[in-house]
């Protein structure tokens, strides 16, 4: 490996390494700070799941899609987005990024039928610099069956709402400049 990438490489995880810990406050508030309940084990509430491993307790899933074997349903969405969506109840939720509108939204969907139940944008400001593999709706959002939470980077913080009937309860700018992402 040439010198040159050796440092570029280590100039990119000293990064990431430094986002990571102006994201810290919002991984713990996620973790730490969400009500506790008995959760069903069709609840999907966060990335990798209920326990964060990305084990599932369902049996009789299905391990092979195609575009019609095992679909229950399909639904057109805007943008872009990286996350993983999350499944509380009935609902669906995810993350999108409209480039063009400099738009970042969070979606709910039903998991019956697919149909959006709501639309909410969190936030239009300009794109942020990213990975060439990335795009702007990379964060899962997270839920405690009670407020879903959704986090954009809006230069200098990180912008994290709330609301699980799409109304947001909770509208916070956290960190103190993150200009070095």
């Amino acid at each position: 490996m040439p010198p040159d990438s050796a440092k570029f490489i280590e100039s990119r995880l000293r990064l990431y390494i430094a986002g990571m810990k102006k994201l810290m406050p919002l991984f713990l508030l996620l973790t730490f700070a969400l009500p506790v309940r008995a959760q069903s084990t069709t609840d999907w509430p966060m990335w990798r799941g209920p326990a964060g491993d990305g084990h599932s307790g369902e049996s009789g899933i299905p391990l092979r899609w195609s575009r019609s074997e095992n679909v229950a349903w399909k639904a057109p969405i805007a943008g872009k987005g990286h996350s993983s969506p999350i499944v509380w109840g009935d609902r669906i939720f995810l993350t999108t990024a409209v480039e063009e509108q400099q738009k970042r939204m969070l979606l709910c969907l039903s998991r019956v039928t697919g149909k959006s139940l709501w639309e909410r944008q969190v936030l239009v400001a300009p794109l942020e610099q990213k990975h060439s593999l990335n795009n702007y709706a990379s964060a899962t959002p997270a839920t405690d069956g009670q407020r879903v939470y959704a986090a954009f980077l809006d230069r200098p913080n990180v912008r994290a709402v709330a609301g699980f009937a799409g109304n947001v309860s909770l509208d916070a700018r956290m960190g103190g400049g993150a200009d070095h992402l």
